[in-house]
């Protein structure tokens, strides 16, 4: 009789044995949907980073064509974006120094710029930086 009873107990899983099974491969599960939730997360984050550096270079390279003395402020549409831009004098406008530091024809005026690059009704970054304006023609040395 003894055999017997040795016997039923091993044809199966219990019902205690099920449940215990159940809350490890649960609880492996939720660990794993946190890592995974928490690697999607700093994935998105790393993109909205690189895209704001990217629309960050793009607008300090189109402002650093714009002569800020001639055009201390406005606006332009690149693409979806909206940038508008201010600059106000920071440094008092002088005659410009030749290589040599002797006087040249242009006068330069260091600015103080300041824009905001949106797209719709929302801001995507604002960006500060320092240029020089300047007025005058190059006169060819020859």
């Amino acid at each position: 009789m003894l055999s017997l009873m040795n016997y039923k107990k091993s044809q199966g899983f219990s019902l205690l044995e099920a449940i215990v099974a159940l809350t490890i491969m649960a609880t492996f599960g939720i660990a794993i949907f946190s890592w995974i939730n928490g690697l999607l997360i700093s994935v998105d984050k790393i993109e909205r980073n690189y895209a704001r550096d990217a629309i960050t270079r793009n607008v300090a390279e189109y402002l650093s064509d714009i002569n800020v003395m001639d055009h201390p402020n406005g606006d332009i549409s690149l693409g979806r974006h909206q940038i508008r831009w201010s600059s106000s004098l920071v440094e008092p406008i002088k005659a410009g120094k030749s290589f040599t530091g002797s006087s040249n024809e242009f006068m330069v005026g260091l600015y103080q710029t300041d824009a905001v690059v949106s797209e719709g009704s929302l801001q995507v970054t604002k960006i500060s930086f320092r240029l020089v304006g300047y007025r005058g023609e190059a006169k060819l040395p020859f």
